[in-house]
């Protein structure tokens, strides 16, 4: 499984690597929430990335190896939203971030059930 997105810029535009860098959190996000709700763990309303890992480190320990992913990805959830002192990603931040989020998802499919991986 891969978390590929293509994006083209128009020509004489200066990138902006906001939204794919909030995508690649939003897609790591829904992934561990996602394997949190097949282990019938509840969760409270978050967009941290590493309070949901250390939930997912109860009923598995090896999630406790995701909390640098974690921590890179969780910034992209809200950072951007609103107006501030900010720096936007650049293209080698964002290539970090769909890294540690391809990563982590790859890591959650490995721990589904056979018969969920075989309709992903």
């Amino acid at each position: 499984m891969t978390l590929s997105l293509h994006i083209a810029w128009p020509p004489g535009t200066t990138p902006c690597w906001i939204p794919p860098s909030t995508t690649a959190n939003k897609a790591a996000e829904k992934a561990v929430k996602g394997f949190l709700v097949l282990r019938g763990q509840s969760f409270g309303k978050t967009h941290d990335i590493r309070i949901l890992i250390e939930q997912a480190e109860k009923s598995e320990p090896g999630f406790a190896l995701w909390q640098e992913a974690a921590a890179r990805l969780t910034p992209y959830a809200a950072a951007f939203r609103y107006p501030g002192d900010f720096v936007a990603p650049d293209r080698e931040e964002y290539s970090l971030a769909l890294q540690a989020a391809e990563n982590l998802i790859a890591y959650i499919h490995s721990l589904l059930p056979l018969d969920l991986v075989e309709g992903l």
